[in-house]
């Protein structure tokens, strides 16, 4: 009985441990260089920041309010963001925002 006590326990240990990697996996991306336009969508109460570039595709945003804050203030303009892709939401895919600027027009 004792044996398989102690089998159960370290196969758990073990799949926990793989998990763990999966997850981790994920946030290990280097960040990249978008440059689109900053537009709202969905509905209130749920709307959320989104990057619209050139070619059309659309990345809804996860960032920290200050960021929310001055990309709310963006909206329309064209903005370059340096992001980690994200996960896949209903929305579209996320990128997780680490710094972001407006483009001026030259």
């Amino acid at each position: 009985m004792f044996r398989y006590r102690w089998r159960v326990m370290v196969n758990f240990l073990i799949l926990c441990f793989f998990l763990s990697g999966c997850a981790s996996q994920h946030s290990l991306k280097p960040p990249q260089t978008f440059v689109g336009q900053i537009h709202m969508i969905g509905n209130e109460p749920f709307s959320r920041l989104a990057l619209k570039l050139a070619d059309g595709q659309t990345y809804v945003l996860d960032c920290n309010s200050e960021m929310e804050t001055m990309l709310l203030q963006l909206q329309g303009q064209t903005v370059k963001l340096v992001a980690r892709a994200g996960a896949q939401k209903p929305e579209g895919l996320s990128l997780q925002v680490v710094q972001a600027e407006a483009v001026t027009e030259k």
